[in-house]
């Protein structure tokens, strides 16, 4: 019975949310460089530097966003708000065609993606489970974003083949974040998720004693 405490709703879909961020990150971290130097003709000396940005970005990403979640009562907005921002700027990356927008998409995208989804999901982890089942729950958390390790390269090495372009592989990893999203619209409320389905372990310490 305590696997159901951390396949909830809430646990699935963010579950979902987590693999669709990271695909599109490990989509991206795989095949920019080389989009790069094909696609945006930039010399193979400078695709290492621009795609750089992208980690350079998620620095003060990652320490503003897990600052603010940790200020404010309810994370789902936050979290909504990062994943539609996230896709947005990979649908920006392959349509520009300005040079300087497409700098601009890659530092929003290490600003507002993935790197500064991470701590605000990880909190909200925290919200809605058990303290004793944390490890189990990031096991899975980690087993659902690591699986977009192994089909983003390849699902986009797929597409490009059979279009000729990478192009579709960044509106695919779009568009897979803003279903995530949709999704994530669905959770419960943390605080009457904990009444339904988290009961505290003290409180399970003092049924036991009695």
């Amino acid at each position: 019975m305590e696997l159901k405490k951390i396949f909830t709703k809430n646990h699935i879909f963010v579950y979902i949310l987590i693999f669709c961020s990271l695909y599109g990150f490990f989509g991206m971290l795989t095949w920019l460089p080389y989009y790069l130097q094909t696609a945006r003709d930039i010399e193979a000396s400078q695709t290492g530097i621009i795609s750089s940005l992208v980690p350079w970005a998620s620095i003060p990403g990652a320490i503003l966003f897990g600052f603010l979640s940790d200020r404010i009562k309810s994370r789902k907005p936050l979290i909504i708000g990062l994943a539609l921002a996230g896709a947005l700027c990979q649908f920006i990356i392959p349509y520009t065609e300005n040079y300087s927008f497409l700098i601009v998409g890659l530092c929003l995208y290490g600003l507002l993606g993935k790197l500064a989804l991470d701590p605000v999901l990880i909190s909200y982890m925290a919200d809605i489970t058990p303290q004793s089942m944390y490890s189990r729950v990031y096991g899975f958390f980690n087993f659902s974003g690591m699986l977009s390790s192994i089909f983003a390269p390849y699902i986009t090495g797929y597409f490009a083949d059979k279009t000729g372009s990478l192009e579709f592989g960044f509106y695919l990893a779009g568009g897979l974040l803003i279903i995530g999203a949709l999704l994530f619209l669905f959770t419960t409320d943390k605080n009457q998720a904990s009444s339904n389905s988290v009961q505290p372990v003290s409180l399970k310490r003092e049924e036991k004693l009695v």
